[in-house]
């Protein structure tokens, strides 16, 4: 079984929870958890809009990729939940803005779930070191 430990350092938010790690790192697989759109300096949802929302998760995931050795380059799988499916088109806009470079880019799932509040976007990922 390989080592696991959380990952910590700048751009890595804790948990609200107890007992829940933001990234787990085992073997040379990092797993983060399902990222919003929170600014990590006033905790609040950036806004009600999905493409700005989507912006600043994969800005959040970027940072805490970077603080584990790794970038969005080393995304191999990532789950996109959506409140409302319909702006599954508008959400990938943005994602294409961040990934157009990387080659090939992650697998994605993306599902339509209820979310709470005005969160409009959640996206989880994997990604593996070399």
């Amino acid at each position: 079984m390989a080592t696991q430990y959380a990952v910590t350092g700048e751009g890595v938010r804790p948990s609200h929870s107890p007992g829940l790690c933001p990234i787990v790192r085992a073997g040379d697989f990092l797993f983060l958890r399902g990222e919003t759109g929170r600014d990590p300096v006033t905790k609040e949802i950036v806004s009600e809009d999905v493409q700005d929302q989507t912006r600043q998760i994969l800005t959040n995931i970027s940072a805490m990729l970077k603080a584990a050795g790794g970038t969005l380059q080393d995304i191999v799988s990532a789950t996109v939940y959506l409140k409302d499916i319909a702006d599954a088109k508008r959400m990938g806009e943005v994602w294409t803005e961040f990934f157009q470079d990387c080659k090939p880019g992650p697998a994605r799932c993306t599902v339509g779930v209820g979310l709470a509040g005005i969160t409009r976007v959640e996206i989880q990922c994997i990604a593996y070191l070399k």
